[in-house]
């Protein structure tokens, strides 16, 4: 069995493996879990010193670019934005990750409230849920605001 201790870390995010390890062990997660977790950490780490980066660049843009080179390098598992969520959370809570500027509250809250209503109306998500959903995609809809509005041209 594998153990989160295991994982030897490189890269730019060195300073917050073993406090990440212990805060996974806090939460509960298998040792296992933990070890894929700090793994994937450890991929980013590698790949943000490989572009002189640290965690201070960890905005949308540089994590959407992060994980469309990990699935090119054909990883499949770990490799969506809800993936890397623990550590963005763990990194928030201590105060080092770059917080986004948000557009005006006028553009977003209108946006997020139908999001949130059709969530829970024609998805019938629970509030849990819906509202996990929602601060996701607050994130995504930051980074649409364009020249004072939610710039959705170019999306596939």
């Amino acid at each position: 069995m594998s153990q989160p201790t295991q994982v030897l870390f490189t890269g730019s995010l060195i300073p917050y493996a073993h406090g990440f390890a212990r805060e996974l062990i806090r939460q509960g997660y298998r040792p296992h879990a933990a070890t894929h977790q700090l793994r994937l950490i450890n991929h980013l780490s590698r790949w943000l010193a490989a572009r002189d980066m640290d965690a201070r660049n960890l905005t949308p843009p540089v994590l959407k670019t992060f994980l469309i080179a990990r699935r090119r390098q054909g990883y499949r598992f770990l490799s969506s934005p809800q993936a890397l969520m623990p550590f963005l959370k763990y990194l928030r809570n201590r105060e080092s990750l770059p917080v986004p500027a948000e557009p005006p509250e006028s553009l977003t809250l209108g946006f997020l409230a139908r999001y949130h209503r059709n969530l829970l109306d024609a998805r019938g998500l629970a509030e849990s849920s819906a509202h996990v959903y929602v601060n996701i995609v607050r994130a995504f809809v930051t980074t649409r605001a364009v020249g004072g509005e939610l710039n959705w041209t170019g999306l596939t």
